[in-house]
């Protein structure tokens, strides 16, 4: 089985065409997706192969939605620690700009040390 199904395209409902079936379907996503699935009758019988249609990233390594395994924190620490050191230089610079009675050279206006 592929999933809980929740909805149905008008035209499986109606039989209009038999060729294409669209469902929207509640899989978990924990576990490994279906390819194909065995489908027939006594004298019909084939593999179906599933097209999944905009599925959410999902990072097997901390089992969260939204970013995949590449982009994941947790699993990559490295590969995100430029960003916060970038917000840092930043405050430093802006640190180094005041003087030590904490005056804003730019603004003229007393500042809290």
């Amino acid at each position: 089985m592929i999933g809980q199904p929740l909805k149905m395209d008008a035209s499986v409902a109606s039989l209009c065409r038999p060729n294409v079936a669209r469902f929207c379907v509640k899989v978990d996503v924990t576990k490994t997706l279906l390819k194909r699935f065995w489908i027939g009758n006594s004298s019909s019988r084939h593999w179906q192969y599933i097209t999944y249609k905009d599925l959410p990233s999902f990072c097997s390594y901390c089992l969260m939605l939204g970013h995949s395994l590449d982009e994941c924190r947790v699993l990559h620490p490295k590969l995100f620690k430029k960003d916060t050191n970038v917000g840092k230089k930043q405050q430093t610079q802006s640190s180094k700009k005041k003087d030590r009675i904490g005056v804003d050279k730019f603004k003229g206006k007393l500042s809290e040390p």
